[in-house]
């Protein structure tokens, strides 16, 4: 439709009475790219459909290319919130239910040209039910290159999951973070810094044999080089489960369940720099139940956490202030 005069300039249809769950995906280059999932029934019901997507040209709505399914499900849950439109015009789809090779729900992440509608690349998985792009992609906000997750690929049949950072050009695979055992590689918490790194969570992690020890990866997310990493040092700290940014940057990495010293609980917090990923400051409670992952960041960049459970002079719960230096 002409989003100017408002009259229909072209129209796709379905093919089968029911074609709901139909959707649409705006590329950066102007053409958009159109899901229905329900493409290709059998019968009546939506789970014979193997779906079908058309990228589509933005000015006049002529058909660029069409995709379509093998299998019944193949397009499940496929559409605006599972595609990624890449400031390169480009379109990655994640089809976390596609049967891929013969193995039922090996999924695929599938990055499409949004010029000229070829399909560029593909990412799939090589075990029934390891759902390649079981997850939403993410796209840090500068350069083209995207995240692709699966929670569920294995390894030996172990479900330990995986991230990978994916060129968005050429859709080449920069950097493969598998897990070690069962959920290592649920993500917890992204976050983007302004230098080309990007600070990545998993506090299920199982570090150094602990589990759920947690652990957090600094990479580039240019080139997928891994600057450095850091992880918990206690079963059940779940480092990585939050991570913030300071004024100037640095990433701080929380856990807010890190046990020390014998102490459980008592939260930790490591600010570690943007560029490279070294840790300036590593940080933990002195009480049961500490909260030293709570902070304000005065203006010379120092911290001041404040720690309202902290136990002081024999006085349960008295709480505490802690000044940490940071130049």
């Amino acid at each position: 439709m002409n989003g100017v005069t408002g009259a229909v300039i072209s129209v796709t249809y379905g093919d089968f009475a029911g074609g709901t769950s139909l959707t649409a995906k705006a590329l950066a280059n102007g053409n958009y790219a159109v899901f229905m999932p329900t493409f290709g029934k059998t019968t009546g019901s939506a789970s014979s459909a193997t779906g079908k997507m058309w990228i589509l040209n933005g000015s006049t709505g002529a058909t660029i290319s069409t995709f379509d399914g093998s299998a019944a499900g193949d397009f499940q849950g496929v559409g605006q919130y599972t595609s990624t439109a890449l400031p390169n015009g480009n379109l990655l789809v994640n089809f976390y239910s596609m049967d891929f090779g013969g193995f039922v729900d090996s999924g695929c992440s599938k990055l499409f040209n949004g010029t000229t509608g070829i399909e560029i690349n593909s990412i799939c998985g090589d075990e029934a039910g390891d759902q390649i792009g079981g997850g939403n992609a993410f796209t840090p906000s500068t350069g083209n290159n995207v995240f692709v997750f699966s929670t569920a690929e294995k390894i030996a049949g172990v479900a330990v999951g995986s991230v990978r950072l994916v060129n968005g050009a050429t859709g080449a695979v920069l950097q493969n973070l598998q897990g070690q055992t069962a959920g290592d590689s649920l993500i917890s918490s992204i976050v983007v810094s302004t230098v080309g790194t990007v600070a990545l969570g998993f506090s299920s992690y199982d570090s150094g044999g602990l589990v759920d020890s947690g652990r957090v990866v600094i990479m580039n997310f240019l080139n997928g080089a891994i600057q450095a990493t850091h992880s918990g040092q206690t079963a059940g700290d779940g480092f990585g489960s939050n991570i913030r940014q300071t004024l100037d940057g640095t990433f701080a990495l929380h856990a807010f369940a890190a046990d020390n010293a014998g102490l459980t609980n008592v939260g930790r917090t490591v600010f570690a720099s943007q560029a490279d990923g070294t840790a300036d400051v590593d940080i933990y409670g002195e009480t049961l139940n500490s909260s030293m992952t709570n902070y304000r960041e005065l203006t010379n960049g120092d911290c001041v956490f404040i720690d309202y459970n902290a136990s002081t002079g024999g006085v349960t719960g008295s709480g505490r202030f802690v000044l940490v230096p940071r130049d």
